[in-house]
């Protein structure tokens, strides 16, 4: 066990946003710091308490002493801008990764019970950010089961993981290296615990600077799961080192996010595509309930860039007999003060379900007619392929990166991103031709199964495995 901020006094430090992000990475800041101040934009949550800080305005920071205003967002070029305006000097404001890579040096081997006798293929290291519940974490485990299953070596590494998760990952031979390093650069961290690898798989963009250091020494893959927001946000933050592009070879999970990296990105030429797979539910051939209302369901954490807001003004423009005929329900995590909550409880139709846990969620998809995405932004959301796995009806913005593959009115139904007055027309569609929803979903069924499924994954991992055997 390495933790380097031991060695080091505490830092005063201003957190600039208070939402998921900062929630999911706040222990551990918490520890290693002095939070001096907690900040964020958000009006709703200015005056809310948060492990004893109340969050206050952003302008508040003028009359604060601090060594570094850490910025726990991904707009952060927009709050650097913001911050400069109040006089905050350039050196003092730096992102998450960058201040734990710097201040927060970790590195914590959970090493497992390995069978080497079982292993034929490749040693390879996956690295990740956070394993948490959200859609590329998901992608990540399924990939080390895949990886496994091809008898290959695997490990993790990752910055934020639960003591349950590292001894699921101990159980199945996958060692846990819990560290910081995968945001450094190679002059910043000591790469001697990379020698061991074949392979090295970064499954966030996040985790660019490393990918694009290491892939000098390792053979690397960057994958990319992440909207267009977070690649222009890291790829402001660093400098990369020359020629990196001709090392680095990198798959998006979808058309969309190719297309999106690309754009960032122009002289990177050869991007692949890589879905992620996912395990299908089981069909269930038990009778289904007959009832009278349609019900339609969005299923996400709560966020603006998940477009929870535009399902809700989609309903408002129903007409009341419309309303009368579906029940809408939300899915997912959400802040006790969110705005949004007090406009589904006011709804006529619209129900707050809480969070499940994936072994809940079986059952719950059983309820459902009509999975929704309304994002903003999604490259490949995994709700949608669990949806087409349960043969359900998936309705999505033509901003995430599946509706490329739905034929709309025939396997799934698009509508454009952010047009409420469409989506609206959408759900009133499905009330009118409720008949064909069954024959739609198992359309969607069939992509699943051609695109998303585990099979395919590890038909397409071992793929690339081969090409790099000949490479």
């Amino acid at each position: 066990m390495i933790d380097f901020s031991l060695e080091r006094k505490k830092i005063r430090l201003v957190l600039f946003g208070a939402g998921l992000y900062f929630k999911n990475r706040a222990k551990y800041l918490f520890e290693k710091n002095e939070i001096v101040a907690l900040v964020d934009n958000d009006r709703e949550k200015i005056g809310t308490e948060f492990a004893g800080h109340i969050i206050a305005e952003p302008s508040s920071i003028t009359k604060t002493e601090y060594d570094y205003v850490v910025v726990m967002s991904i707009h952060y070029q927009k709050i650097k801008e913001q911050l400069v305006t109040y006089g905050v000097s350039d050196s003092k404001i730096i992102q998450y990764n960058n201040f734990a890579a710097k201040y927060m040096r970790k590195r914590i081997h959970h090493n497992s019970t390995k069978d080497c006798a079982s292993y034929q293929g490749y040693k390879v290291l996956l690295a990740y950010t956070q394993m948490s519940t959200g859609g590329a974490a998901e992608a990540v485990r399924n990939t080390i089961d895949v990886l496994l299953e091809l008898r290959n070596n695997v490990d993790l590494a990752v910055d934020i993981i639960s003591k349950q998760e590292v001894e699921i990952f101990n159980k199945k031979g996958v060692d846990v290296i819990e560290t910081t390093d995968i945001y450094s650069d190679l002059e910043t961290m000591d790469d001697e615990w990379l020698d061991k690898y074949d392979l090295v798989i970064v499954n966030s963009v996040d985790l660019i600077l490393f990918a694009t250091e290491i892939c000098s020494i390792k053979k690397t893959i960057l994958w990319i799961h992440d909207p267009p927001s977070r690649i222009n946000t890291v790829k402001e933050s660093y400098n990369f080192k020359p020629d990196w592009e001709d090392n680095l070879i990198v798959y998006a999970v979808s058309d969309l996010a190719k297309k999106s990296f690309i754009n960032f990105f122009p002289t990177v030429k050869n991007v692949g595509i890589l879905h992620y797979g996912i395990h299908g539910y089981s069909i269930s051939t038990g009778k289904k309930e007959r009832r009278e209302k349609l019900h339609f369901a969005v299923i996400g954490a709560f966020s603006y860039i998940k477009g929870q807001d535009i399902m809700l003004d989609a309903i408002d423009l129903l007409p009341e007999d419309v309303q009368k005929k579906i029940e809408v329900w939300f899915v997912g995590t959400c802040d006790s003060q969110n705005p949004l909550l007090s406009r589904i409880k006011a709804s006529n139709c619209a129900s707050y379900k809480g969070y499940f846990e994936k072994d809940e969620m079986g059952a719950l998809y059983e309820s459902i007619d009509v999975v929704v995405s309304s994002s903003r932004e999604d490259m490949l959301p995994t709700v949608l392929a669990e949806g087409m796995s349960h043969k359900k009806v998936c309705m999505t913005s033509d901003a995430t990166g599946i509706a490329t593959y739905i034929d709309d009115g025939i396997s799934g139904l698009v509508f454009k991103s952010e047009d409420s007055c469409g989506l609206a027309k959408k759900i009133e569609w499905c009330i009118d031709h409720k008949d064909e929803l069954k024959v739609i979903g198992e359309r969607g069924r069939m992509i699943f199964e051609k695109y998303l499924s585990i099979k395919e994954l590890k038909f397409n991992i071992n793929n690339i495995l081969k090409l790099m055997t000949l490479s």
